[in-house]
């Protein structure tokens, strides 16, 4: 079980191994029913039924507001470092 939660045995064993029997792909929408299942996938995790564009989109826009808000701290401590 020890193999399975190592980042080398997932890059270098299972990915690979997945995309021989999958014809080059390891995504779950290349599946039968594939986007059906990731659908319910998104529903699960997430608790909602939200699109995966819009759960993409609400994910893009937090981290451009986290950036701005980094920013203005950034601006903030260096305005009053000035001030001393």
């Amino acid at each position: 079980m020890r193999a399975l939660q190592s980042p080398r045995f997932v890059e270098s064993k299972y990915l690979p191994a997945i995309a021989a029997i999958r014809q080059g792909s390891v995504a779950c929408l290349d599946l039968p029913n594939g986007p059906a299942m990731y659908d319910a996938c998104l529903k699960f995790h997430t608790g909602s039924h939200r699109t995966a564009e819009d759960i993409h989109a609400t994910g893009l826009a937090e981290v451009s507001w986290s950036s701005y808000v980094h920013l203005e701290m950034i601006f903030f401590f260096y305005k009053g470092l000035m001030k001393q």
